[in-house]
């Protein structure tokens, strides 16, 4: 087995850290900025998104998705893809602990189970 050079796991752990940490950080951020409903709410939802948190939630989300092209430059879209799932684990603990949401054991067995599915699909 060839070693991988130290530039390539630098571009590696830059890409996929830039990518989790900003779609993450987007979805829980753009989370906060619409709130708690008990209805589907466009106007809610449009004021989310010119909101700071919102703006927050698309710069971050810009940020993942230049980082996201970064990662396919190197690796197929089925593998990219399958690792790409473990964001939903990373979403899960940071609505855990920035929103309060509760993980119950439904939610922690889903969020498992996506880890699962992303090893499994590893290249």
């Amino acid at each position: 087995m060839t070693p991988i050079p130290p530039g390539e796991i630098f571009r590696g752990v830059l890409a996929w850290g830039l990518f989790f940490a900003g779609s993450a950080f987007g979805h829980v951020a753009l989370k906060r900025a619409t709130g708690v409903g008990g209805s589907y709410d466009v106007a809610r939802s449009v004021e989310a998104l010119f909101s700071l948190w919102g703006a927050a939630a698309l710069f971050a989300w810009g940020v993942s998705a230049w980082a996201w092209t970064l990662v396919l430059t190197r690796h197929s879209l089925l593998e990219a893809n399958g690792t790409s799932a473990l964001r939903i684990v990373a979403c899960a603990i940071l609505a855990a602990v920035w929103l309060g949401e509760q993980l119950g054991p439904r939610e922690v067995m889903g969020t498992l189970l996506v880890a699962a599915g992303a090893w499994l699909l590893r290249g």
